[in-house]
């Protein structure tokens, strides 16, 4: 029943919410999986709500009418090399937990599991839903689950009893840089976010909507709160390159006339 009364909550959510209500995060290209009957994914994003996390991917082919498994992997504590081996060949991070979807078209609707990383069952209310011949929308239910770190994600496509095919990205994961618990009741609190998280060599700042980067500057602050980076944001250069700085944790502050908005990263 509960599983039910979720998938009305998702639907809900997928028919009031905009389109820019999801963070894209990742561009696939076409015609990659190793095996050509999985489906070819185009784009993946993700939205945040007050107790739940929402994928959403695009695909360049219907999926409504083909056999297919979709899968995403989430680490949970800030530690992307523990955990269990991913089934595709993005080897950039394991999973602490992994949410997996399955369809067959003669056997609606959409069923699925989520699993720890010692493949154990793990209890999370989630749905899916195809909301148009070409693009899935999944939720994933984490009010319950005890998240006081960023969440790592990436995500892949299959045939139904295989292995992941399609990694969407093909060699990096995505940080929400958020605690799910304390979730923003405004999606639009979160001004902006990080990727990839942790982060050897360059990070990637993105706005959660439409914005003028030519109107923000930035600066790196060690634990002491000293500013050891600075800069300008703009359209050129959407990224920040920390390669110079030692590994620890730091805080990006981004800002503008209108305000400042801060955020935690850390250098491997």
């Amino acid at each position: 029943m509960k599983k039910y009364l979720f998938l009305i909550l998702l639907l809900n959510i997928v028919l009031n919410s905009r389109a820019q209500n999801f963070i894209h995060v990742a561009n696939d290209i076409q015609g990659d999986p190793t095996q050509l009957i999985s489906p070819d994914a185009k784009a993946l994003a993700y939205m945040l709500t007050s107790d739940s996390i929402l994928f959403k991917i695009d695909f360049y082919e219907r999926i409504d009418n083909k056999e297919w498994n979709i899968s995403f992997g989430l680490d949970t504590n800030l530690n992307v090399n523990d955990g269990a081996l991913w089934e595709g060949s993005n080897t950039s991070m394991n999973y602490d937990l992994l949410f997996k979807l399955f369809f067959n078209p003669g056997f609606p609707p959409i069923s699925g599991y989520v699993i720890d990383a010692s493949q154990m069952n793990a209890t999370f209310l989630y749905s899916a839903v195809i909301t148009d011949t070409a693009t899935l929308v999944a939720g994933l239910k984490l009010s319950d689950y005890n998240l006081n770190k960023p969440l790592q994600f990436i995500a892949g496509t299959g045939i139904v009893l295989g292995d992941i095919n399609d990694d969407i990205p093909d060699n990096t994961y995505y940080s929400i840089p958020t605690n799910i618990n304390k979730a923003y009741k405004n999606y639009s609190d979160l001004k902006f976010f990080v990727h990839p998280n942790p982060s050897k060599q360059f990070i990637n700042i993105e706005f959660t909507a439409k914005t003028d980067r030519d109107n923000y500057n930035y600066e790196i602050s060690d634990t002491k709160g000293v500013v050891i980076l600075s800069g300008h944001l703009d359209t050129s250069q959407p990224f920040i390159n920390i390669g110079s700085i030692s590994k620890n944790i730091y805080l990006l502050r981004v800002f503008n006339e209108a305000g400042s908005w801060n955020l935690k990263f850390q250098k491997d």
